[in-house]
This record gives C-alpha cells, structure tokens and sequence, in this order.
C-alpha cells in the first residue's frame, strides 16, 4: 500500500515530473519505470547519508522479511525474487551498469508488449547531473510523504 502511495506521489512531485523530462521522446512512455530505477541506484550510492544502517545489512533483512512474509506478491515473482537476493540486486544498484543491466532484463521479460527500455541505461548516463539533483530534491519529501502515511495508518488503528 505505501508503495503504492509513494508511487502516486512522485508522478506529482516537481523534481520526479523534471526528471521524468529528462528522458528522450522515444522512452517517455516508460520513463516512470525508469525514474524508479534511476533514484534506486542514487539512494543506493548514497545510503550512507539517509541511514546508519550499512545498506548490505538493510538488503539482507529486506530479502529475509520478504523470504519469510510471500503472501503479498505473486507467484510469478519467486523465481525472480530468488536471483534478486541471492545476487544483491539492491545493494548492485550503486553500480549504473547495474542498472542498465536491469532496465535491459525488463525489457526482455518483464513487460509484456514491446518496450524501449532496451539501452535506457545510456540516459542516466547522459543525464547523470541533473537526474541526481532531482533525486537530492525529491527525497526528503518522499520521506516526509511516507512517514505521513504511516502516522495516518496508526492514528486509525
């Protein structure tokens, strides 16, 4: 749910919107998906200033929870989730070849009709500068967002 919360967010957000326009014409249509990586591999390389927490620590416990709580997600995402945690999938994300890599693999077996996502690594790189400063921008207000959400969720309970 917070996810998804967090998800509607953003496509409002000025600094997400900007970064959004920065990708090509040709991939606009799946930039949402890209933005989302793009900001994973940002907070990823920059964990250091948002926790205490070594991110390798957080990756695993993510992995853990989610190994002990697959209810939520779908059947077809096991296998996926299996190459994930077993190659740190997050924790990679520092890495832009990484990310390109991902963007790659999305493009070839995730989404179901036919995609530019192929290459779309080529756009952090071309818009390394001004994707960061959006990320920088729009962080500290996701946070806020999300720990909005979470406050409302326990005022209900």
């Amino acid at each position: 749910m917070l996810h998804r919360r967090i998800d509607s967010y953003a496509d409002t957000h000025p600094a997400f919107r900007r970064s959004r326009e920065r990708v090509s014409a040709e991939r606009r249509r799946v930039a949402g998906i890209m933005i989302d990586l793009f900001y994973d591999h940002f907070l990823a390389l920059h964990w250091p200033r948002f926790s205490a927490q070594a991110l390798v620590e957080f990756t695993s416990q993510t992995y853990r929870l989610i190994e002990d709580h697959p209810e939520p997600l779908p059947a077809s995402f096991s296998p996926v989730f299996e190459r994930m945690s077993a190659q740190d999938w997050m924790a990679g994300y520092r890495e832009v070849d990484k990310v390109a890599q991902a963007l790659d693999s999305m493009a070839e077996f995730r989404l179901r009709r036919p995609n530019p996502l192929a290459g779309a690594g080529q756009e952090l790189r071309r818009e390394y500068a001004g994707l960061e400063a959006d990320f920088f921008e729009f962080l500290p207000d996701a946070l806020a967002f999300a720990e909005s959400v979470r406050a409302a969720r326990v005022r209900v309970r």
